[in-house]
């Protein structure tokens, strides 16, 4: 539970609640950016591996 009177320090630095709304909601963009980005980092990680495998694969099973 948030304290009041430390709630609106916060608030009072950020502008008002409204730039305190704006500065919560901007961190969590930022956020799911990282986390979006290194998500499909990973992805495509996993992916090229995936294809790596998959095609030494079919080389030892033509063979």
């Amino acid at each position: 539970m948030w304290n009041y009177a430390q709630l609106s320090q916060i608030a009072k630095k950020c502008g008002g609640p409204v730039g305190l709304v704006a500065a919560i909601a901007t961190s969590c963009l930022a956020c799911g950016i990282v986390i979006g980005t290194a998500g499909t980092q990973l992805v495509q990680k996993v992916k090229k591996e995936n294809t790596i495998k998959q095609e030494a694969s079919e080389k030892d099973s033509e063979e």
